[in-house]
């Protein structure tokens, strides 16, 4: 977003501490943390008390933009409107991010080794490919990158930064070696510095080179006059200096298990260490801009550090990640964090231009005795399909505090939920459908139920039907106008489709749109109810993504969570068309929408927010991490989430 309110990009102490609260629930890209439970959050909130109500998460932190490539990751670099990838075996991978929402990638070039690392300057990139050699690049058409030049350094490349047509390498258990490449095709090495240490990564500013050197700290090196450098100052750190960058007169050193160091560096032969902060995570990885540090502090996670005040540096809060995150560079108003999913590459792109005090996602939590597995809202309850325990009717006038009020076991294994008026209706796996009364909440009790063929998966009911994804046996409409005796009035028999089971399903008009699987992928089914007692199947497609786990319908779209969140258009029944796909990275479990946002519940990253106001091209904006999250349901301003029990969270302002 590009500062609609005129915000400035400056951190409070406030803010900071707020933030904290909101990244501990997780942006995407946002940057990591482990944080499952109330207790987790409270922690980190410092007492800010939990938001009341619907928020609007895009005018906040937020995910920008994601795409994949396809190998692994090591370093990205950025200028202008292209990201550059050190991507191993694959070489440098160009990435146009002129639309931060939609990085497309342009082309790549292979280099010779393995590329580790790269910088950028004007038209050429330099690359380093560990103990082999440094491989020149012309990128002044990003579109066709090409290998110009190269050049054999002995030992093994850390790292490389460039300024003009100077490439500074740093290599491991020597130092620095600087190369001129002002004739690209003959790169030669013009100086070299040997430091104390063990030399991990380098940043340029004006004359000087500043290294982080494992046990030796912060080496200050003057580089005025290659061919003539040296050593001019240095700092010891109280741990293992493992990456640097520079703004201004300060640099900001990661310091592996001792956090971030700021050093003032304005006397450059006197470096002092004037601010440091212990996120209680190893840091990595550095870049900044501004006020905003971004470190990688763990697997999955990346963390803001407000340095607007660089003597009492604060920690503003960790964002979830939905892959490991390498390296991470920070220009103007977002952040670029680079890492691996599933041996594939990943950009992600962050919106770092918060507004002031954001509120918490987190509004309340209750456990209940089995497993939540659906959830479904009325009014003020909801029901949640609770495995083995069977149905647990929750009190949900207070939101901050919700209660269980009442539940009944049902015959065998509750995975889903639908209400209608004064009725609950179970999809209870081999027990087929229960039909349970709710109008006394506090006693709940089932008063008919029916055998199904297969198994019941999902459940959905409109009118006097209610209609079950059976598993093996397809779709069951059963009339449940006199709801102590549901009859079976129509069926889609799939029992002749090897390998087909129904895992969901969901309804409007005319329509019941049934997602699930066959063997190692997913499909998706339209079917006209117009006729309770013939259904007949008039459309399908086959998603990309494989396992379809759930389905919501609004308007002219059906949204599949699979494991890729999938937009078809459904405007002709007869012919679905897939417009849209978003990968979450993740097994989802769980899928609802209200108005322009998607609520996916998945099995690692607990509940994804997408922005779906672009169907053609949605955007995950936010993980809200509660565990595993089975299912979702959206009443008013809130969302109701099955993961260990019922969580609530603030929903997205319509």
């Amino acid at each position: 977003m590009k500062n609609p309110k005129g915000r400035r990009r400056r951190f409070s102490g406030s803010f900071a501490r707020s933030l904290g609260y909101l990244l501990s629930v997780g942006l995407i890209c946002l940057l990591p943390a482990s944080c499952g439970d109330e207790s987790d959050l409270a922690g980190i909130g410092g007492g800010f008390e939990p938001g009341r109500g619907c928020v609007d998460y895009r005018d906040y932190l937020h995910l920008a933009g994601f795409c994949r490539g396809l190998s692994d990751v090591f370093d990205i670099a950025v200028s202008g409107d292209f990201a550059y990838f050190a991507e191993g075996g694959y070489g440098l991978r160009v990435i146009d991010i002129s639309s931060p929402e939609s990085p497309v990638i342009t082309n790549s070039v292979d280099t010779p080794g393995y590329a580790r690392r790269v910088a950028v300057s004007g038209r050429y990139a330099c690359v380093t490919a560990g103990d082999l050699d440094l491989q020149i690049i012309d990128i002044s058409a990003p579109v066709s990158p090409a290998l110009v030049g190269s050049i054999d350094i002995p030992g093994y490349a850390s790292d490389v930064a460039v300024s003009g047509y100077y490439a500074y390498v740093t290599y491991s258990e020597f130092g620095l070696y600087v190369i001129d490449f002002s004739t690209p095709e003959a790169p030669v090495i013009v100086d070299s510095i040997e430091t104390p240490g063990d030399p991990a990564a380098i940043s340029i500013s004006g004359d000087y080179a500043y290294v982080a050197d494992g046990i030796s700290g912060l080496q200050v090196i003057v580089i005025s006059l290659p061919g003539s450098s040296f050593i001019v100052g240095s700092v010891d750190t109280p741990g293992d200096a493992i990456d640097v960058d520079v703004s201004g007169d300060y640099a900001f050193v990661a310091d592996n298990e001792s956090g971030l160091q700021v050093i003032d560096i304005s006397t450059a032969y006197a470096p002092v260490i004037t601010g440091t902060i212990d996120i209680q995570q190893s840091i990595s990885r550095v870049s900044v801009s501004g006020d905003c540090a971004c470190v990688i502090s763990g697997y999955h996670r990346m963390g803001v550090i407000d340095v607007s005040r660089p003597g009492t540096p604060e920690f503003a809060g960790p964002v979830n990640m939905l892959h490991d995150v390498r390296a991470v560079s920070v220009s103007g108003e977002y952040a670029y964090a680079a890492g691996n999913n599933e041996d594939r590459g990943c950009l992600t792109i962050v919106d770092v231009d918060p507004p002031e005090s954001p509120p918490s996602p987190f509004v309340g939590s209750v456990s209940t005795s089995g497993s939540s597995r659906g959830v479904a809202v009325k009014g003020d309850y909801a029901y949640v399909a609770a495995s083995g325990s069977g149905l647990q009717v929750v009190d949900i006038r207070n939101p901050g505090e919700p209660e269980i009020e009442g539940s009944v076991y049902t015959l065998d294994n509750a995975r889903d939920v639908a209400v209608l008026g004064d009725y609950a209706y179970v999809a209870d796996r081999t027990a087929g459908l229960q039909v349970i009364d709710i109008s006394r909440p506090a006693s709940p009790e089932i008063v008919g139920s029916i055998n199904t063929p297969g198994n019941a998966e999902g459940v959905d009911v409109s009118g006097g039907y209610v209609y079950v994804a059976d598993g093996s046996s397809g779709l069951e409409v059963i009339d449940v106008r006199r709801p102590e005796t549901p009859v079976i009035v129509g069926s889609l028999d799939w029992a002749g489709m090897s390998g087909m089971s129904a895992e969901n399903v969901a309804v409007s008009g005319d329509y019941a749109y049934v997602v699930g699987e066959s063997y190692d992928y997913g499909w998706f089914m339209v079917v006209d109810i117009s006729v309770p007692a013939s259904p007949v199947t008039v459309g399908g497609i086959i998603p990309a993504g494989g396992y379809d786990a759930d389905v919501a319908v609004s308007g002219n779209y059906a949204y599949v969570a699979a494991s890729t969140i999938v937009v078809i258009d459904i405007s002709i029944p007869e012919s679905p068309v897939i417009v849209g796909e978003v990968s979450t990275m993740d097994w989802t479990n769980g899928i609802a929408v209200s108005g322009d946002c998607l609520y996916v519940a998945t099995y690692y990253s607990g509940l994804l927010l997408v922005d779906i106001s672009r169907p053609e091209l949605p955007v995950i904006m936010l993980t809200v991490w509660l565990g595993t999250a089975n299912d979702v349901a959206i009443s008013g301003k809130y969302a109701y989430v099955a993961a260990g029990g019922l969580q609530i969270v603030n929903a997205q302002c319509e």
